[in-house]
Parts: structure tokens; sequence; C-alpha cells
């Protein structure tokens, strides 16, 4: 079975309600936005997303670095990777391809600088914010990955570029053991809207993955966490 087919369901409607529970938690949220730094540093973001309609088929150097990765030749692929960025220093898909060639070089530091260069250089930014994201998901550093989620969905919203609905889609999955419900039905609107799929869902084991985030910030008693998340639904509802 493939990855895909164990983390994602097929799709569903959610038609959560609200409660008064939430409602205080969302006129806190609001409140605290301007107050606590976490809350702000999701979401004043100073990139903005760009059209880039150029896509793996566009550039000779793709198919290269990649074959030159299935065979092995890390280094190679990163050389030519390399020569990719310095003749499209605009695209994302050179910067995540670098990247994910630093980590197989156990040099993830390298790999998560690269990435945050791409948000300044690159046209599309809400995917480098995304791949930023999910580094910090799979370190189980529930902040940085609930930033840069909420970060990748700002971008969007703000440009009016909806190509990405997985920020969205973690985020909704992390709002159900916070039982924030009227903000996880929003994000599920988010990310139906940004996908070219038609609704998609986790299956259990998905679901479970990111409740793990929710439970994590839950257990350091981490609210700003929480907050951000309702004050990103508040902003742009």
């Amino acid at each position: 079975m493939s990855l895909w087919k164990r983390l994602f369901g097929t799709p569903r409607a959610a038609a959560p309600q609200s409660t008064v529970a939430t409602s205080l938690a969302e006129r806190r949220a609001s409140s605290e936005y301007k107050h606590d730094p976490f809350i702000a540093s999701c979401l004043d973001v100073n990139h903005r997303e760009l059209n880039d309609d150029r896509w793996f088929s566009h550039f000779k150097e793709l198919p290269q670095i990649d074959a030159l990765r299935k065979s092995g030749k890390t280094q190679e692929a990163l050389s030519l990777c390399r020569k990719g960025l310095e003749r499209y220093p605009d695209s994302f898909l050179f910067y995540k391809r670098a990247a994910d060639l630093w980590n197989e070089l156990n040099k993830p530091d390298e790999a998560e600088q690269l990435l945050k260069e791409g948000l300044s250089r690159s046209l599309s930014k809400c995917s480098i914010a995304g791949a930023l994201a999910d580094r910090a998901f799979a370190k189980g550093d529930y902040r940085d990955a609930i930033r840069w989620w909420i970060t990748a969905g700002v971008l969007q919203l703000e440009s009016k570029i909806m190509v990405d609905k997985m920020p969205f889609l973690n985020l909704a999955y992390v709002c159900q053991p916070l039982g924030i419900k009227d903000t996880e039905h929003w994000l599920l609107g988010m990310a139906d809207r940004a996908s070219s799929q038609g609704p998609i869902r986790f299956n259990s084991e998905g679901a479970e993955l990111r409740h793990r985030v929710a439970r994590a910030a839950m257990a350091a008693g981490d609210d700003a966490a929480q907050h951000a998340i309702i004050a990103f639904h508040e902003k742009y509802k």
C-alpha cells in the first residue's frame, strides 16, 4: 500500500458545530495576537507568494538530478542542483530538491538554511514554508510545525493563490483534539479550495500523527500554539 493510501482516506464532509468554549478561545486568541511573540511570528509574514506556472517538465535539470539521486550519486545530484539554483534562483523546485539532498548527506542545518533562503528568492513560497513545517513535524517540534503551516496558509490567503492544501489540512487535524471545531471546519474548507483533487482527508493513521502535535502542545500547557491557529482563522475568515 502506498504512503498516500496509508495516510489519506476517502473524501468526507466535515460539519462541526461551534461551542461556547470555542468562542471564548477565539476572543482570547484575537486579543493576544499582537502581544504574544509566537502568535505574531505565525501571522506577520514578510514574504509574498507570486505566480509560478513552471513545473517539473519545464526544467531539463530536474530529471537528471532525480536520476543521479536514485542511483546513489548524491554529491553529483547536489552539484547539478546548485547549478540549477544559479540559473533559476526563483524556482521552489530546486530549493526543495537541494534540501532533500543535504538531508541525505546528513547535513540538516544546510537543508533548513537553504529552504529559508528560498523564502526570500523563490516566486512560490508556500511550498517552501510547507517543507519547513514538515521538517519540524518529523522532528517532533510542534511549535515550528504549527508556525510554518500557518505561514504557508498566510502566503496563499494574502496572495489569493491557493495551490497547496496540506498546511490547512494539517492544521485542521491538529484542531481536533483541541476541540476548536469552528476553526477545524474553516481549515478543511480552505484545504478543499486549495486542492486540485477535490476534498482530501487523512485516514486514522494520518490523523493520529497530527493529533500528537495537539497533544504535545496540551501536555506543555502551550496555549499560544492553540491561540495562533485560532487567530489565523479569525484574521482570514
